[in-house]
């Protein structure tokens, strides 16, 4: 039950309990009221009726008019009582109202009382009067009767006053009881529990909880502490925890910086205004041949350091410690426990505290000896790099040039300025599919280094050949850095090369390809038609009446006739296809991409006309024709050397057919006819 609902039953009960009360007394003081007002009215009646019994008797001894209106005032009070508001519908009233009605006629009739004779009169007056007092008397009884009933009336309702005023304050008892367990059960108890839980939490026992699991609202309140409880041992787990955390973290740091002081390559130290150390690293302290860094603590740089040294570090250290200035990149000398002279790079700050006063310095020093060492070597670098005949570029890892030397400039073109921020290829040429610089750099990536040949392209726009290396240059964690290329200009060799490989694969005469370079296309060929599902010709030509040129006009006029026919030959066939002189008179070409084997044909026509055509050497007017043999494949299904034989064998048909015209080679003549090369 919620505390709220239990206040509000209790002042509910209690008003109820008044509001009973008072219309209890109220009904119980109507009754007395309207008890007493009865039992007055019946005195009244009585007193009445007694007066009219009185007056009665008088008037029956005197018969005066003076008693008669008494009497009458009387009955007519007696009746005003009677009739008196409130109305009682009681029996007894209405007997008396009755009875003193009847007395006023009664009277009437005695006051009017009248006879023939005095006898009669006073015989019927006699006997009037006896009704009248006998009436009256019964009046007067019923009044006295009526009294009797009110007066029991009053005392039964005094009596239930009594019980009342006795009962209430023993049902308020009850009530104040009950409210009072109440109150002991709902609040008074759940205080004591929340109270006992409260001052266990102030000792310190955070486990204390009030588990109630009532729905008032000290339920909610001890369920409020339980969670304020829970909140506070997790509050207090978590400043623990967080205390351990910082305790642990403060001892790792301690580890790690001892650690660090250990195996830190530079001078690390922290010196008090006194400059006596306080800590340093086990570098500083092994160069001052020390064996741990904790032997240092406390003392001076005198006590450390050679006088000289000590001194220098004195007067560099005095701007520090008086004037709160810091000591950057500083060059100083030491010598080693050894004697051995170095160098350092030296950084200082000044330590201040709460008050901006000086305590301390905190410095760090690099040996730099290696560095002064190495600063030679790379003069020497320098050098070379700049007098170096071969072209040297250097680029970061993103491939932007950050250095080119003077044989770069010389070979390219590109001045330095011009080169610097650029990629490196801003000296592509193009001749390279993009399949060759993704190989270069994928060897670059996973080997380190790339050599080969490479076609760049001048600033002037001529393009050149180079022999290039290039090389990562790598920290030492593996992460690329730099690239360097180094590249010579071999545009003389590669022309030189070309020369060789034209003479290898063209013939000289003629400019046309040779046996070497036709077997290589040829294989090509066939390989293209197995690829598309196309056909091939493999065409054989060998010119007629050429001997008789030769014999009558000379090698010249030969060669010269050689060169135009070939010429002419050579513009009749179509983009693709192939020409070759193998020798003398001789040549071959190779038709490619025929979807049909007629589609060779108009080709073969126009080589016949080319070959037939007229040329002037010499001054003269030469003719010759040419007989050719063709074979097709796939439909020949033979390798590259048996169709070259296939050929010549058609071109031989074609020449006993009688020249100037062309034979497609068929299989089931090759055993009837071999060509002259074959009978020898």
């Amino acid at each position: 039950m919620h505390i709220r609902s239990l206040l509000t039953v209790a002042v509910s009960l209690a008003m109820l309990v008044t509001v009973g009360l008072g219309a209890a007394l109220w009904l119980v003081a109507e009754q007395l009221a309207q008890v007493s007002a009865e039992q007055a009215r019946a005195q009244a009646v009585a007193r009445d009726a007694s007066a009219l019994l009185v007056l009665t008797h008088e008037y029956a001894l005197h018969a005066e008019e003076r008693i008669r209106q008494q009497w009458r005032a009387h009955h007519a009070h007696l009746l005003g009582t009677l009739a008196a508001p409130p109305a009682d519908a009681r029996s007894t009233r209405q007997e008396a109202t009755a009875q003193a009605s009847a007395l006023a006629t009664f009277f009437d009739q005695l006051a009017a009382t009248t006879g023939t004779s005095e006898d009669q009169v006073q015989q019927r007056r006699t006997l009037l009067l006896d009704q009248l007092l006998t009436h009256t008397q019964a009046l007067f009884d019923t009044a006295n009767r009526w009294g009797d009933t009110a007066g029991a009336s009053r005392q039964a309702v005094e009596r239930g006053l009594q019980w009342l005023l006795i009962a209430v304050p023993g049902g308020m008892l009850v009530i104040l009881v009950a409210l009072a367990a109440l109150l002991a059960r709902h609040v008074l108890d759940p205080l004591a529990r929340l109270h006992a839980a409260v001052l266990a939490v102030a000792r310190g026992d955070l486990s204390v909880r009030c588990a109630s699991t009532a729905a008032d609202e000290f339920g909610v309140l001890a369920r409020t502490f339980d969670a304020m409880a829970v909140d506070l041992v997790s509050q207090l787990r978590r400043e623990v925890a967080e205390r351990q955390q910082a305790e642990q973290s403060l001892a790792e740091f301690s580890r790690e910086f001892e650690t660090f002081l250990d195996q830190t390559p530079e001078f690390v130290y922290f010196k008090d205004r006194d400059s006596r150390f306080r800590f340093c690293s086990q570098t500083l302290a092994r160069i001052t041949g020390h064996a741990n860094w904790r032997e240092m603590i406390g003392k001076h740089d005198l006590e450390v350091f050679p006088a000289d040294t000590a001194r220098i570090y004195f007067e560099e250290e005095r701007p520090i410690f008086n004037e709160g200035r810091s000591l950057l990149d500083k060059v100083d000398p030491y010598y080693d426990a050894d004697g051995r002279p170095g160098y350092v790079q030296t950084c200082k700050w000044p330590l201040f505290d709460d008050h901006g006063q000086v305590v301390g310095l905190i410095g760090t020093s690099r040996d730099i000896t290696e560095q002064k060492r190495n600063e030679g070597r790379l003069q020497l670098a320098a050098s070379v790099f700049t007098h170096a005949r071969e072209g040297i570029i250097i680029t970061d890892a993103d491939a932007r040039i950050v250095e080119v030397n003077d044989a770069f400039t010389r070979i390219t073109g590109c001045s330095r300025a011009e080169a610097l921020g650029q990629n490196p290829r801003i000296l592509k040429s193009g001749r390279q599919a993009p399949e060759f610089y993704t190989a270069m750099w994928q060897a670059l990536t996973e080997q380190g280094h790339w050599s080969g040949e490479v076609w760049n392209r001048r600033r002037n726009g001529e393009v050149y050949a180079e022999l290039l290396t290039i090389s990562a240059v790598r920290d030492a964690a593996g992460t690329t850095q730099n690239y360097v290329g180094l590249f010579t200009d071999i545009t003389l060799i590669k022309d030189h090369q070309r020369e060789l490989e034209h003479i290898v694969h063209y013939d000289a005469l003629t400019r046309l390809p040779n046996r070497v370079l036709l077997a290589d296309r040829l294989h090509q060929a066939m390989a293209q038609s197995q690829r598309r599902g196309q056909s091939l010709a493999v065409v054989y030509l060998d010119l007629d009446g050429f001997k008789a040129v030769n014999d009558q006009h000379g090698h010249e006029a030969g060669d010269e006739l050689l060169i135009c026919v070939a010429r002419h030959m050579h513009d009749a066939l179509r983009q693709g296809d192939t020409l070759a002189r193998i020798g003398g008179d001789e040549f071959v070409a190779v038709l490619v991409d025929l979807a049909d084997p007629c589609d060779c044909e108009p080709v073969l026509l126009r080589l016949l006309q080319a070959a037939a055509r007229s040329v002037t050497a010499a001054e003269t007017l030469l003719n010759v024709s040419a007989s050719i043999g063709v074979t097709l494949y796939p439909q020949d299904e033979a390798d590259a050397d048996l169709l070259l034989r296939h050929a010549d064998q058609a071109m031989y048909l074609a020449k006993q057919a009688g020249r100037n015209r062309y034979h497609l080679f068929d299989a089931d003549q090759l055993a009837a006819v071999k060509s002259p090369r074959e009978t020898h």
